[in-house]
């Protein structure tokens, strides 16, 4: 792929591309002592196909994946986790603390000491350590790799809520049209946060009556946002626990549904 063969041709002279973009205040981690191997490339799907039947790998040497973030835990909506996509599948990446990572970054991970496997049948990558696994190749507020390359932007998935049912997005940015809010949860909120530790559930339908959950965690900043009543479209990432598809909510402001119901 075009992507693996331009890190291939610059395996040698990787270098963070960072002073002309970053615009956050945090400092790069230091890589330099990140080891990439041209021949060790991993694609999401190949790291997902690693856990077919349940089964889980751990990774002893220097594979790498490139990936861009498609949500971090700023929002407070996910914890100490992260997910991430190329243009073979998405995952959820746990991470060993929280931070450092921001939607938009195109990052290389060193697999070493990590482990993919499948929790509650969402295969996440384990033990991400941000300053020990992770190289920026471009941060969100870069539009270019290393060397003036365009770093790859993830767009939101159009899909449909038996689709999010078949797995085939699973851990992906995705988008839903034509949906809306069941009517007993018109006028709620997405979570309580005077209770922050519990997660709610609020049920989004299409006009044919296929459902599926909205999880919100209680330390969302957005957990308080009433629940609009009109129909439209809805961005999230979509997930899953154990047989449950639900959709992880970044922002309340990709929640956007003001148009007419349907019946």
């Amino acid at each position: 792929m075009k992507t693996f063969k331009f890190f291939k041709a610059v395996a040698f002279t990787l270098i963070v591309g960072l002073t002309s973009c970053v615009d956050k205040d945090f400092d790069p981690p230091d890589t330099e002592g990140i080891p990439f191997d041209p021949d060790k490339i991993h694609t999401v799907s190949e790291l997902r196909a690693f856990t077919d039947d349940g089964a889980t790998k751990r990774f002893e040497e220097d594979y790498s994946v490139f990936v861009t973030v498609t949500m971090d835990d700023k929002s407070g909506n996910i914890y100490m986790a992260a997910f991430a996509q190329d243009e073979t599948g998405g995952i959820n990446l746990r991470l060993r603390s929280p931070g450092g990572l921001y939607v938009g970054d195109y990052i290389r991970i060193n697999l070493r000491n990590t482990t993919v496997s499948q929790y509650q049948n969402l295969v996440q990558l384990d033990s991400v350590h941000v300053d020990n696994n992770i190289e920026k190749l471009a941060t969100w507020a870069c539009d270019v790799t290393i060397n003036g390359d365009p770093k790859p932007v993830v767009e939101p998935e159009v899909v449909t809520i038996p689709v999010i049912g078949s797995d085939a997005f699973q851990s992906q940015l995705i988008k839903l049209n034509d949906v809306q809010f069941a009517s007993y949860e018109v006028g709620e909120t997405y979570a309580d946060s005077e209770d922050p530790f519990t997660a709610y559930n609020r049920i989004l339908m299409d006009c044919d009556g296929n459902e599926i959950i909205v999880r919100t965690s209680g330390f969302a900043v957005f957990a308080d946002d009433e629940i609009p009543e009109g129909n439209g479209s809805v961005i999230a990432i979509a997930s899953r626990y154990r047989d449950d598809y639900q959709l992880l909510l970044r922002s309340s402001s990709e929640v956007n549904l003001d148009g007419a119901r349907c019946n």
